[in-house]
């Protein structure tokens, strides 16, 4: 055996060896010298374990100058006790069982005490769960315990659904800069803009008294440049909540001239290599979102197999073929000549 799998196969060992003894401490009840008091149950654990396990735990039983600390109860408030005892069984056998109930209180307690391994196991669960349904929650969850990574995910989620979940009600409890990251994003799929514009208002007016400040910052989100010019005469500059609104009329303005190539000025004081364009106030942003670019497919098909075939640049085809398996298509592509003869070959 070489060293390396050795070394491999000796950690694996004590690493068993070890979890499976303190497994054992805490069953028999030994050496157990800390109580946590969570609710009415008290839960039996080794102050060693929590401390190795958790910075949360670390920091409780060391004072400011590093001195042990002999507190042999810990109270936890606000936590569920069936919750803390999955976690403290989770630190003793590596194992842990999240469900569609639990996941969410899981997730918060491991964010409490600062355990990675618990937090990142949620956050995959979560993840792979998202739909229609819990995907709004999800995101908002995920904002609450500073995860970029589930938060990302979740916006994305909504983003690629947005014409069907900007309808729901909850997506109108969403607070400001909930919202503006979603209606903000490239990756929005929606056709039209005036989908976004109309999403916005509606939830300015669901609660206009608390919202209408948040209305000028709101503005940035919206690219009124891919909004045809008869919808911005009718809908936006005859919006109430914009005619009356001093602010939002001089950015109406700078709208209006832009369409007619008079872009604003540079600002004084920034860096002079950077582009025009990059320097326009993100109500001027004229980028086209995910679902604005067309998507042209020619479908070749015969008694046993179906092809799509759609653009890449100028003579190269994306295809995607379904044989008698529809739930496993297989992408390739092709050039000039060769894609005819794919088509040639399945249509005769």
């Amino acid at each position: 055996m070489d060293p390396q799998s050795l070394k491999e196969d000796l950690r694996l060992f004590q690493t068993t060896l070890l979890q499976d003894g303190l497994k054992e401490l805490l069953n028999e009840n030994k050496l157990i010298d800390c109580i946590l008091k969570v609710g009415e149950r008290s839960i039996p654990c080794h102050r060693l374990i929590l401390a190795a396990c958790s910075p949360y735990f670390r920091e409780l039983f060391f004072s400011a100058d590093g001195k042990e600390v002999n507190q042999r109860e810990v109270v936890l408030e606000n936590l569920d006790p069936n919750i803390m005892e999955v976690i403290v069984n989770y630190l003793y056998s590596a194992d842990i069982d999240i469900n569609d109930n639990s996941v969410q209180d899981i997730l918060a307690a491991a964010n409490r005490f600062q355990i990675p391994s618990v937090f990142t196991v949620c956050v995959n669960y979560l993840q792979k769960k998202l739909s229609r349904s819990n995907c709004l929650a999800i995101y908002r969850l995920a904002l609450t315990m500073n995860c970029a990574r589930l938060a990302i995910a979740a916006r994305d989620y909504i983003a690629d659904r947005f014409e069907t979940m900007c309808k729901a009600e909850e997506f109108l409890e969403l607070d400001p800069p909930e919202l503006f990251a979603i209606i903000g994003a490239d990756a929005l799929n929606v056709e039209k803009e005036e989908v976004v514009f109309e999403t916005l208002m509606r939830w300015v007016k669901k609660d206009k008294e608390k919202r209408l400040k948040s209305l000028e910052e709101a503005f940035d989100c919206i690219r009124f440049r891919l909004i045809p010019e008869k919808y911005f005469k009718e809908k936006v500059e005859k919006e109430d909540l914009i005619k009356t609104n001093q602010e939002l009329l001089k950015k109406i303005k700078v709208i209006k001239e832009a369409a007619t190539g008079k872009l604003p000025e540079k600002k004084k004081g920034q860096d002079e290599e950077n582009g025009e364009e990059g320097m326009l106030p993100g109500y001027l942003n004229d980028n086209r979102r995910f679902g604005m670019y067309a998507k042209d497919l020619v479908l070749m098909i015969n008694d046993s197999h179906c092809r799509g075939l759609r653009p890449r640049g100028e003579r190269v085809l994306s295809g995607f073929d379904w044989g008698p398996d529809p739930t496993k298509p297989r992408q390739s592509y092709y050039k000039g000549e060769q894609a005819a003869r794919v088509g040639w070959a399945l249509c005769r």
